[in-house]
């Protein structure tokens, strides 16, 4: 399922020599509740330690190989000065697709009783230009979206009519305005190398079936990253995650506004993001 994407054209003016700019898509993960339940058995959750351990407010959602972005090819664009003024392209697409179980992950021997799905994910994504020769980030916008969803299962039936959705359709983007980028959604480690799966069986056994894959190296790495500075983060507390956003009927910056920090003469001309699973756009 395509989930969610963004989209933007930012135009540049002309960069000197020896300036180098970057503009993009950032992404982070603020709670995640992604629990599969096995009758009266047990159930599994996929869990994020370092959110559940409260080491970091957010986690990264970047690819891994280019943080802090989300991406580095259509994600993210590179302005090498010399150079004149040019307008680039940066969208992203975050997909929904993951695979749970039919059977009991502590013994697959058994028939198959998933009786449940239920996800609760809450990200925030920014438009950010960032001065790579000073390493400085300018936030030129702010989104924040959900993933909900409440799935019945019924194994006795045929393939095909197993699942129903009993709430928790996909939800449009909504825009916070002036929110700051908290350090940890700039470095590792990332969603994807921080989850791992748990078991909490019914008798009050609990233990990890897939482990996550950060190690003592990535932990060593995000020390070595804790210098990251982003140019509005002063003064983020857990408020400005939790302060209610804004209802947007549009999502568009008018042409020709400029970043409102003075040293960020990019121009950008059109921001869309929307939910692709429901009919509207934003």
């Amino acid at each position: 399922m395509r989930l969610y994407r963004a989209y933007s054209m930012v135009e540049f003016p002309d960069v000197p020599s020896g300036e180098i700019w970057e503009v993009g898509w950032i992404q982070a993960c603020t709670n995640m509740d992604f629990i599969n339940t096995y009758g009266d058995t047990g159930s599994t959750s996929w869990e994020f330690p370092h959110l559940t351990s409260g080491r970091h407010s957010l986690l990264s959602d970047s690819d891994g190989s280019q943080y802090p972005w989300y991406g580095h090819v259509r994600e993210r664009a590179i302005i090498k000065g010399p150079s004149k003024r040019k307008t680039v392209e940066v969208k992203m697409t975050d997909n929904f697709h993951p695979h749970v179980t039919w059977l009991l992950p502590i013994n697959k021997d058994k028939p198959a009783n998933l009786t449940h799905i239920f996800r609760d994910q809450t990200f925030y994504t920014w438009l950010v230009v960032r001065n790579l020769s000073k390493d400085q980030y300018y936030v030129c916008r702010s989104v924040k979206w959900f993933m909900r969803v409440d799935i019945e299962v019924d194994t006795v039936k045929e393939l095909g009519s197993r699942a129903t959705v009993k709430s928790g359709y996909p939800q449009q983007p909504v825009d916070v305005p002036n929110l700051s980028i908290p350090t940890c959604a700039l470095r590792p480690p990332n969603c994807n190398g921080n989850q791992r799966l748990m078991w909490r069986g019914s008798n009050g056994k609990v233990f990890v079936v897939i482990n996550s894959k950060v190690t003592d190296e990535d932990l060593s790495i995000e020390d070595k990253h804790s210098n990251y500075k982003c140019h509005s983060c002063a003064g983020f507390t857990m408020e400005d995650l939790s302060r209610s956003p804004t209802e947007s009927n549009n999502f568009f910056l008018d042409s020709n506004t400029r970043y409102t920090d003075k040293q960020t003469m990019a121009t950008t001309h059109d921001v869309d993001m929307w939910d692709e699973s429901v009919d509207t756009k934003l």
